[in-house]
């Protein structure tokens, strides 16, 4: 389950770094 959170705040920070 940590890798799960892990690679979702992976993708939220590369999310705000588009936006």
């Amino acid at each position: 389950m940590k890798r799960i959170e892990n690679l979702a705040k992976i993708m939220f920070q590369e999310i705000e770094m588009v936006l």
